[in-house]
């Protein structure tokens, strides 16, 4: 709690990133309210006119029947909580600007109309669910597919990506991070998850094919060498993140507090984790070239 609020405005911490404040009640129901205006006004431009389920810190909006809306309610907010209690936040804290959205439609072509009405984009081939950080604003828009685990595990990767848009200042961790993080707690947030059965195998092929990783730790996800082929980067990414929390889970926190705080990524990882770039990639390499777990 004391490193949270000491990196907002007035907060102590010397850092040129200007931090999320942390909201009153009256400025937390003004938010609540621009972010149900945004949403519907959104959802009215493409004729649906749904009411939110509010939880704890989402307010989801479905053509779902309410059982199974409800359900996906108390799935984000366990989702939430797990990344709270990661980070140490205080208990109770939001860290959105009112809440967070997510938007669920049953038909596919609706959630692709709410993307374009909404966001002036197209949804990506095979993409089901897409977070859109927009400004201080946290809105995850997908589409319910059939299949039950691949679906829940979207809706929580993108999630995850709002939810460290919060966290502290909205700095992005480098993109091996930041999708690696999201696959790990899609991955530990409920028993059926596909995503460590379909990341795994395919992480340790590429490494035990003789492989080098360096270049996904060097991308800045808009040079072409991410994701990859395969988008073998998310994979990569996956077995890094865990390898580095189920190792030195303390160190990683802290490894992200700085980087969240303005402090380049591989100052922060010699800092905390005594390596670089290069000396990561190794790393990783070794350690999976003859281990299928990161602990």
């Amino acid at each position: 709690e004391r490193w949270f609020r000491s990196v907002l405005p007035g907060g102590g911490k010397a850092s040129t990133i200007p931090a999320w404040p942390i909201a009153t009640a009256a400025e937390r129901a003004e938010a609540l309210q621009e972010m149900k205006d945004f949403t519907e006004g959104a959802l009215r431009s493409v004729n649906a006119r749904w009411t939110p389920l509010e939880t704890e810190y989402w307010m989801i909006y479905s053509d779902l029947d309410r059982r199974e809306t409800a359900e996906l309610g108390r799935r984000m907010d366990r989702m939430y909580l797990k990344v709270a209690d990661m980070f140490a936040l205080p208990k109770g804290l939001n860290l959105f600007h009112g809440k967070g959205v997510c938007i669920v439609s049953g038909d596919e072509a609706r959630y692709r109309a709410i993307e374009m009405a909404a966001f002036d984009q197209m949804v990506p081939p095979g993409c089901i669910g897409l977070c859109h950080m927009v400004g201080p604003k946290v809105i995850v828009n997908a589409w319910r597919s059939q299949d039950d685990d691949a679906f829940m595990a979207t809706l929580v990767h993108e999630a995850t990506h709002g939810v460290m848009h919060r966290y502290g200042t909205p700095v992005k961790l480098p993109i091996w991070a930041e999708e690696g993080y999201a696959e790990f707690v899609a991955a530990r947030s409920f028993d059926t998850s596909p995503v460590d059965a379909g990341r795994r195998p395919l992480g340790l092929e590429f490494i035990r094919a003789g492989e080098s990783t360096l270049p996904f730790f060097r991308s800045d996800g808009h040079d072409g060498a991410w994701p990859g082929p395969g988008a073998m980067g998310y994979s990569i990414g996956y077995l890094t993140v865990c390898l580095m929390i189920d190792q030195k889970g303390a160190a990683f926190g802290d490894w992200v507090k700085d980087v969240k705080t303005g402090t380049p990524w591989e100052e922060a990882l010699k800092r905390h984790f005594g390596t670089d770039a290069a000396q990561l990639a190794r790393t990783i390499e070794d350690w999976y070239r003859t281990r299928d777990a990161s602990r």
